[in-house]
């Protein structure tokens, strides 16, 4: 209990799709984004609230914002800013090629991957290059409804390469492992990146008040990157591996905390 003058804290009721490790109702802390959400919205003065449902559902729950303020780690695409309000970046990420270890792998342009068989996830976007080369079959590719499947089908050789990215392709190698320690230690990746993506939080544009819950929530993203370092916030889990400098005044066990978040 807090004594009358202080404000009671808004509360703001967010959606998202299941996005591990970054995000995931079955997580500890629903996932190393959403720990980060919630922390800034609490410096802007709110309490958020995170819930699941599958990703179609949760920009169409956005677009009506009744049930939910908004919707958690969009990229920004055309249509998309035509109806949303887009926060300040909450998530960075690098989409890499997974390849065989045995299978020396190394590319300079789109056009040294046309004797190869890529395997790509359904829904996903690679970048305005690659999803164009896709689309019109100037690259083959296989299309699968699930990431691990990717990863099992590159074990097993049916493909030869699978763009993602790393830390969550790390997350889903560890479940394979658990089963199979083998086969999971098999892949690796080629650094140069194929695209990079910049995920946000949305907000209907039609809905006066979302003005001011971007805002808001904006100004408690940029109070947190301050206090914990940009690069922790937007790239978490690839910034604890390398051991970047961590900012002072974060505490030992919050670290172990994130840490035990990554894979």
């Amino acid at each position: 209990g807090c004594s009358g003058r202080v404000p009671k804290e808004k509360k703001a009721f967010l959606v998202m799709g299941e996005y591990p490790p970054y995000a995931s109702a079955y997580a500890k802390e629903k996932g190393i984004s959403s720990y980060f959400v919630k922390k800034a919205f609490k410096k802007a003065g709110f309490s958020a609230e995170i819930d699941f449902l599958p990703w179609s559902l949760s920009l169409i729950e956005a677009r009506k914002g009744k049930t939910f303020h908004g919707s958690v780690l969009w990229s920004k695409t055309p249509k998309r800013e035509e109806e949303f309000l887009f926060s300040d970046v909450v998530l960075e990420q690098v989409i890499v090629f997974f390849h065989r270890k045995k299978d020396k792998f190394e590319w300079k342009k789109f056009k040294d991957l046309q004797e190869k068989t890529i395997g790509t996830t359904l829904g996903y976007s690679y970048g305005k290059k690659m999803d164009y080369l896709i689309e019109k079959g100037l690259i083959k590719t296989v299309p699968t409804a699930e990431i691990i499947s990717n990863l099992r089908r590159l074990i097993k050789g049916t493909i030869d390469l699978f763009p993602v990215e790393p830390i969550i392709a790390k997350y889903y190698l560890k479940k394979i492992a658990e089963t199979d320690p083998i086969s999971a230690n098999l892949l690796t990746y080629n650094r140069k990146p194929i695209h990079y993506y910049k995920l946000h939080l949305i907000a209907n544009k039609e809905k006066e008040s979302n003005k001011e819950l971007i805002e808001k929530f904006n100004q408690g993203l940029k109070s947190l990157k301050d206090q914990y370092g940009k690069n922790l916030v937007k790239r978490p889990c690839i910034t604890l591996y390398k051991g970047d400098e961590v900012k002072e005044g974060i505490s030992e066990k919050e670290i172990e905390l994130l840490k035990s978040l990554c894979p």
